[in-house]
């Protein structure tokens, strides 16, 4: 916020940012894949109008955010070209104001979804595909991020439910 004109906000003067991701996939199987990942960020006021931020993490960073995902599909039988998958994301807690007065909590959401690929009805159908997403399944209602104590927090988005149909060549 700047501090001579309530209502107004001043960029934040500069930011280090160092840290790491790492992916990871496996196909365990030929019916089942995982997919992880993890993200490790060290951030970091370090210029600023406001001296008193300096060495602070910046608002809405997380230090760190994982997720894993995991997917099964039926390869033959009836349900031959379905398959389902489910996984967790994590985000961690991050400071909710420049001066890091409070922080916004860490949550966890499960995602799924289902899809099916059209080439086991027939070869003619080859590379089509069709998926149906739900993220947050459970409809967690959490803060995703602030910028300010007063009126400068965001919700996380609700539960979506996404439908898709695809054609690869």
């Amino acid at each position: 916020p700047d501090p001579s004109n309530p209502g107004f906000y001043l960029q934040t003067g500069e930011v280090s940012s160092r840290g790491f991701e790492l992916e990871a996939k496996a196909s365990l199987s030929s019916n089942i894949n995982v997919i992880g990942s993890f993200t490790y960020i060290d951030a970091e006021v370090t210029a600023d109008r406001l001296a008193v931020n300096l060495g602070d993490p910046p608002v809405a960073v997380p230090a760190v955010t994982a997720s894993l995902w995991g997917d099964y599909t039926f390869r033959s039988g009836p349900l031959a070209g379905f398959g389902l998958g489910a996984g967790v994301r994590y985000i961690g807690d991050s400071a909710g104001d420049p001066a890091n007065s409070f922080f916004v909590p860490s949550v966890t959401l499960v995602d799924a979804g289902i899809h099916y690929d059209f080439s086991y009805l027939s070869p003619d159908m080859k590379g089509w595909s069709a998926r149906v997403n739900a993220n947050n399944l459970f409809d967690e209602e959490y803060v995703a991020a602030c910028y300010a104590l007063a009126n400068g927090c965001f919700w996380g988005a609700r539960r979506s439910v996404v439908a898709s149909l695809k054609k690869a060549w």
